[in-house]
């Protein structure tokens, strides 16, 4: 019996041993689990940062110009002219010669029945372009404009310039739309302003 306890002893004192050891080995490992846990949270929160920074905010008004006339495009073929129209004039506060926003402002105005600033933006876009081919479609947009505006003089020059034009460039689409036009003006000037008929034949001979 006494060697029994002996041993049963001895194999007690060895198991307490084991589990003194995993015991001092585990709290170690906590420990240092403890203490390195925030480094690895905090290493990790660098590497996402640096792998996708957020984007910096526009350094100046220019890079906002395509977003503004992208989105005028936008809203203009949803038919929305009123936003559209506020879309290109910030356009041409960060850039007031920019040639495609005011021809599409022009345009937008004239969808708005806003016949004068479309004729304001049409002429300033003649003396920005150099180009005579640039200039057809414009003349033509004049005419119609000066023609809503009872401008009776301005619609007749406008369209035989676009005419004229067309025909030194080839420009079909505008020549068929000019020559109608300008039959459509005849027939209404002969009703209410017999003078501008010869008006239209003295544009003609010349």
């Amino acid at each position: 019996m006494i060697f029994q306890k002996q041993t049963y002893s001895k194999e007690l004192n060895f198991n307490m041993g084991i589990w003194a050891i995993i015991f001092n080995l585990t709290r170690k490992r906590v420990l240092f689990l403890f203490f390195l846990l925030p480094f690895f949270l905090w290493n990790c929160g660098t590497s996402e940062q640096t792998a996708s920074p957020p984007p910096p905010p526009p350094s100046s008004k220019t890079n906002l110009l395509p977003y503004h006339y992208i989105l005028g495009n936008e809203l203009f073929g949803f038919q929305s002219f009123d936003k559209a129209a506020e879309e290109y004039e910030k356009v041409l506060e960060i850039n007031p010669n920019y040639p495609p926003a005011i021809q599409n402002l022009a345009n937008t105005y004239l969808k708005l029945q806003k016949h004068k600033q479309a004729i304001k933006n049409w002429k300033k876009l003649l003396t920005i372009l150099k180009d005579e081919r640039k200039k057809i479609d414009i003349y033509f947009n004049l005419g119609i404009a000066s023609f809503e505006e009872k401008k009776r003089e301005d619609a007749v020059f406008y369209t035989f310039k676009a005419l004229q034009l067309s025909i030194q460039y080839g420009n079909l689409r505008i020549n068929t739309y000019a020559k109608d036009n300008l039959k459509s003006f005849k027939e209404f000037y002969k009703l209410t302003d017999p003078e501008m008929i010869d008006i239209i034949k003295n544009f003609k001979e010349t």
